[in-house]
């Protein structure tokens, strides 16, 4: 079950040094998050949870960067909850990496959209 402070549909952008990408997380309350990056589809945030006031979970969906394209990659948040913001960490970290754990992060800001 998602929590009341936020349940709803949260917007901002994700930082890259190529150009800013729009992003939308939709907080359920039956506790699934969808994630809507850029012009892609629709995608489920996998394994969502909140710690206190940090929110992760990890995604399948492209940042378009050339460094993040040189290997295949899941993006993992970790966004820290300050009232109508949620801020903090988007890392595409490689999945067949010759590097271990190989991990590009961008700054993501959003903010609490009203109903």
């Amino acid at each position: 079950v998602t929590p009341d402070n936020l349940r709803g549909v949260w917007r901002g952008l994700l930082s890259t040094y190529t150009k800013p990408v729009p992003v939308e997380l939709r907080f359920l309350a039956n506790g699934e998050v969808h994630a809507q990056v850029g012009d892609q589809l629709l995608a489920l945030v996998n394994r969502p949870r909140l710690a206190g006031n940090l929110f992760s979970g990890d995604l399948a969906v492209r940042i378009g960067t050339p460094d993040t394209d040189r290997y295949a990659y899941t993006v993992s948040l970790s966004l820290q909850l300050r009232g109508e913001t949620l801020n903090g960490s988007a890392s595409a970290i490689a999945i067949d990496s010759p590097r271990e754990r190989n991990a590009v992060s961008h700054w993501i800001e959003l903010t609490k959209s009203p109903l």
